[in-house]
């Protein structure tokens, strides 16, 4: 891609990019506002799915979605494919299925020059121009003096070990930017922890991720999968993930015996909705045969309904749909003659659909914990607010209640059973 073009494209996306800071430090970014906005994407539906785990593969998730945001990195030619989970030899074939449907959509992870030398992005840049994405700073959750004194404890955890543990254990290190973003993920996920957990789960953390550095990262994970990533993903939408990286938190969260003083308030107040299974589409031809499978059954409609009555926080609509869209992909599941129709279904692993947030204290019944339905029996000794603190960080997030969306790619059910 030419210099001057890139050049341009990155002028344009600054001037947003600061235009949205200038809104969250003035207080004038509104809860029905995205960034980037809505006008920067083609075609976009809701409900919206960022793909916020490297390694989720994309085909079984895109069905399930009205939009499915992923996020490019500009991860050279050799590693690309195994990075972003799709061929290079389909970016035509899905920049032309983004531009007809608007399921696919393009995010970038970095300046756009810096995308220079992978001209067979082009098809993406010139015809969707993705824009370029930012997460809600650390400071809008915490003072400047506050997160200073977090950062420089968190340099030197990372000098005396964990950026060269990274650099060996991280499959990407060789290339700069890809290891950059991620220890500035890093830093900023402690620093943030470290300034708005109430103390005793504060300084363990501390602690354990000075003296462990993969203990401390499942516990990073868990923070960061269901409470650091909504609070700060300006996007306004779920966040799909792979159960396995939740069992690593659980792994570390199961061993821990921190007895908090009196409960203030549970971070995790998250309900499961349901537990099915769904198909899993190898391709991207299998894929866009199950899009057409779900629309015709109004599967997306009802998981639109279901995310929206979760965003408004309505337990009689989230009931309602939950049910509806339950019945729908039973249905989907025992139809055997459907299976046989796609090509490219090999078999298929469960759904996970779970409510977090205010939403969630008002739903009962049958209805048990998100995390601990996934084997989190520990959670409320992990995960709790100082009362003040949390109530001015949910005053500052996109929404009181979000859909967790989530994938057991470990579990996989044979279609002829």
């Amino acid at each position: 891609m030419k210099n001057e073009f890139l050049q341009d494209y990155e002028r344009q996306e600054k001037e947003e990019i600061q235009a949205f800071l200038k809104k969250l430090s003035e207080g004038k970014f509104q809860r029905n506002e995205r960034f980037p906005s809505e006008h920067r994407f083609k075609n976009l539906h809701f409900p919206i799915t960022y793909r916020g785990e490297q390694g989720i593969p994309i085909w079984p998730l895109i069905p399930f979605s009205g939009s499915t945001i992923i996020p490019l990195m500009p991860i050279q030619r050799e590693n690309f494919e195994s990075f972003h989970q799709f061929q290079i030899s389909q970016i035509e074939q899905m920049v032309s299925f983004s531009e007809e449907t608007g399921k696919i959509q393009f995010v970038l992870l970095r300046n756009p020059t810096e995308y220079k030398k992978l001209d067979f992005l082009e098809p993406i840049f010139k015809r969707l121009r993705p824009p370029q994405f930012l997460g809600i700073p650390v400071t809008e959750f915490a003072g400047r003096d506050v997160l200073d004194k977090y950062y420089e404890e968190f340099q030197l955890i990372a000098n005396s070990g964990f950026r060269d543990s990274v650099r060996k254990s991280y499959p990407y290190s060789s290339n700069k930017g890809a290891f950059k973003l991620i220890m500035n993920n890093v830093c900023g996920n402690y620093m943030m922890i470290r300034a708005i957990t109430a103390p005793y789960i504060s300084n363990d953390f501390a602690e354990t991720f000075a003296f462990n550095y993969v203990k401390g990262m499942e516990m990073m994970n868990l923070f960061d999968i269901m409470v650091l990533r909504p609070l700060r993903n300006p996007l306004r939408c779920m966040d799909a993930q792979s159960s396995d990286i939740l069992a690593k938190a659980y792994h570390f969260g199961a061993q821990q015996g921190i007895e908090p003083p009196d409960k203030i308030f549970p971070c995790e107040v998250g309900k499961l909705l349901m537990r099915k299974l769904t198909y899993y589409p190898e391709s991207f031809e299998a894929c866009k045969q199950l899009v057409v499978k779900y629309d015709d059954l109004d599967v997306i409609k009802l998981f639109n309904a279901l995310n929206e009555g979760i965003s408004l926080s309505d337990p009689d609509i989230v009931k309602k749909t939950e049910h509806e869209l339950s019945v729908t992909l039973d249905d989907v599941w025992k139809n055997k003659s459907f299976q046989n129709k796609i090509i490219g279904v090999r078999f298929g692993v469960p759904l996970i659909l779970g409510a977090i947030g205010t939403v969630a204290a008002g739903l009962s019944g049958a209805y048990v914990g998100l995390l601990s339905g996934l084997g989190f029996d520990a959670i409320d000794r992990l995960l709790e607010f100082k009362g003040e603190i949390f109530s001015e960080t949910i005053s500052k997030s996109l929404s009181p209640s979000y859909q967790a969306i989530i994938f057991d790619f470990q579990k996989k059910y044979s279609l002829k059973s």
